[in-house]
């Protein structure tokens, strides 16, 4: 989530599986989505699993074990057998903000999951409502250093990547602002959309609005312009390095052969050069972005620990 794209410039019991299961894969895959049906995730899930069944020849599942945040389908793939047929669709929730809000989780991300691939990078978007006076991100960080703590910015909850997108902007432009954290997106956007708070980093659900002119975009947070609001600067544009995103990622129970792990990841980028995975996801506003193995672990390492930062700063 955090400094993505400078990253992406930038044993035995795998033996005992391998030699099990030479002709991986022989029976399906379960990808598990940690969440409920109809979500992002779960687009990019099932779009990937109907990939896999086309390219590996076996059926690839979409296997929903929702709750607690994402935690419940993280743990179930962290304990599942390490043979590439238990495979987890993650995000930012139960990888990297989870271990640092709940004291009692039973898997640790960072050594319990091998990530396999990057998959893609949702960018949010700065919003105000129409009725606010703001045009610019100049003007909104101005209004925000001559009224200190006047100015309310939801979000879809406390650890969520709008969260830490407005901890990020608030300690980049040095102003201080109220967080207002709603329960989801749609709850916190329908209160910005009726004025009731005054911005938002939120996610590309909120194009429409945009569109609509019920909402002002000021800046999206990307590495680059987003072909769905290709007027509006990103947020490096303006001089504000806040590099926060939501991602989905790719990953396997620990102690996964590596042979295992490389076909997987040559099948996620066959998966993403597809134009029937990589449109879908494009048409959401959504940035394709495979990985080596190597460099999503890096990335997650680097992000979960710039989450813990932002989160300690917060005071959350």
């Amino acid at each position: 989530m955090i400094r993505l794209f400078s990253l992406l410039v930038g044993c035995c019991v795998g033996s005992a599986v391998l030699a099990a299961d030479p002709a991986y894969p022989s029976k399906p895959i379960h990808l598990v989505v940690p969440y409920s049906p109809g979500g992002a995730v779960d687009t990019t899930g099932r779009l990937l699993a109907d990939s896999f069944t086309r390219t590996l020849g076996q059926t690839a599942l979409v296997d929903y074990r929702a709750g607690a945040g994402g935690t419940i389908g993280a743990s179930y793939v962290a304990k599942a057998q390490p043979d590439g047929y238990t495979l987890l669709v993650g995000g930012n929730g139960p990888l990297t903000v989870a271990p640092h809000l709940m004291s009692e989780l039973n898997y640790e991300p960072l050594t319990d999951l091998e990530p396999v691939s990057l998959l893609v990078v949702a960018p949010l978007v700065l919003v105000v409502p129409e009725s606010r006076p703001w045009r610019s991100v100049d003007d909104l960080v101005a209004h925000a250093k001559r009224q200190p703590g006047v100015i309310r910015a939801a979000s879809a909850g406390n650890g969520t990547s709008q969260h830490l997108a407005l901890e990020s902007f608030k300690s980049e432009a040095n102003v201080e602002m109220i967080h207002a954290p709603y329960r989801g997106t749609s709850t916190a956007l329908n209160d910005v959309l009726a004025g009731h708070v005054d911005m938002m980093f939120s996610d590309f659900s909120a194009v429409p609005h945009i569109n609509g002119g019920k909402l002002r975009a000021l800046a999206v947070l990307a590495p680059e312009r987003s072909a769905l609001l290709p007027e509006v600067p990103t947020i490096g544009e303006l001089g504000l390095p806040v590099n926060v995103y939501t991602y989905h990622m790719l990953l396997a129970p620990q102690g996964t052969p590596d042979a295992v792990k490389n076909k997987l990841n040559q099948a996620v980028r066959t998966a993403l050069a597809d134009p029937k995975v990589r449109e879908p996801l494009e048409s959401v506003g959504m940035f394709v972005r495979p990985t080596s193995p190597e460099e999503a672990a890096q990335f997650l390492k680097n992000d979960s620990a710039e989450v813990g930062r932002l989160l300690n700063n917060s005071g959350k």
